[in-house]
């Protein structure tokens, strides 16, 4: 096997388009987010976040909040693909300026209590480069997991295209306030279509 501890970014399996008329397809690119992992607790789906580093993670802070100050052992880290990974957490770092009442700076970092190993299903995510802002009407895709009705949640990541909208406009449709750390993104027209952090 090649080695795969440079390749953040760069997924063996191409995601699928969702904006065809259906996720056809998508069962084949399950796998191509493979730094996407699923946080729990007490065996309670709470969040997502992305591998940053084999023993460092990025999720929102609001996700945690509260946490900080309680044992972390009830936390679990999960990997996706069909050789599930699954990771305490050892350490909780929230952004120091997060403020949950604008939910500015929500941002939070997780060391697991032992590196995972680094394989085609689970690679680091590249973090952007400061820089200039992304323009406005650039298309991004959003991931998350699916769940089986009555059953647990498994690997499978459903994409989702949605085109960023820029403040002025989204604050039409927003009643929270915006800063200049957040981005707005899916039409109007698209409302209902989203997925969590």
């Amino acid at each position: 096997m090649n080695d795969l501890s440079d390749s953040c970014g760069m997924p063996h399996v191409r995601a699928a388009s969702t904006s065809s008329e259906s996720l056809e397809g998508a069962g084949e690119s399950r796998h191509a987010w493979p730094w996407d992992v699923r946080l729990s607790k007490d065996t309670n789906n709470i969040c997502y976040g992305a591998i940053i580093q084999p023993a460092w993670v990025l999720t929102a802070a609001h996700c945690l909040l509260g946490l900080e100050d309680q044992s972390l052992r009830s936390l679990l880290v999960e990997t996706g693909g069909p050789k599930n990974q699954r990771r305490g957490v050892r350490r909780l770092v929230l952004h120091p300026q997060y403020d949950p009442s604008s939910q500015d700076y929500d941002v939070a970092l997780l060391q697991l209590d032992s590196p995972l190993l680094i394989t085609e299903h689970a690679l680091s995510v590249c973090l952007p480069c400061s820089g200039p802002e992304v323009p406005q009407s650039q298309v991004c895709m959003l991931s998350s997991w699916e769940s089986q009705t009555g059953g647990p949640w498994n690997s499978t990541v459903e994409p989702l295209e949605v085109p960023l909208v820029s403040h002025a406009d989204c604050e039409r449709y927003n009643t929270g306030r915006l800063t200049a750390r957040m981005l707005c993104a899916g039409p109007p027209q698209h409302r209902g279509q989203d997925t969590c952090t």
